[in-house]
């Protein structure tokens, strides 16, 4: 693996196809502790769309009682951002699967080393 460039706090790199797969995080460490960065962005970014969801309600709650027509543009904005909230907890969802995985692969290869030096 080469480093072509920086720019801020971004990195390149490259490497030959013949060499295998492109892999940042290729220990078991440092793969679940990306993941978990990962999750916990989506989990935030949901969590903000669900709270903004829930403002419409009350948008749509007030527009429904004074007889305003743009009662429709607060439904459609309440269920799209209810809508990319479960599509963002579904994206955390997977990995955290993701993460339990290379924990009990983790915890697989400790022990076998473990027994090895036994």
């Amino acid at each position: 693996m080469e480093k072509v460039d920086t720019y801020r706090t971004w990195v390149y790199f490259r490497k030959k196809a013949v060499d295998g797969d492109f892999q940042i995080y290729s220990d078991l460490d440092s793969r679940i502790k990306h993941y978990k960065r990962v999750s916990n962005v989506w989990f935030a970014i949901g969590c903000a769309e669900l709270c903004i969801g829930f403002s419409q309600i009350t948008l749509l709650v007030t527009f429904l009682e004074i007889g305003s027509r743009y009662f429709i543009v607060h439904a459609a904005a309440m269920v799209l951002f209810f809508s990319t909230a479960i599509i963002l907890f579904g994206l955390r969802w997977r990995y955290t699967k993701k993460i339990k995985l290379l924990r009990h692969k983790h915890t697989r290869i400790r022990e076998t080393l473990r027994n090895i030096a036994n």
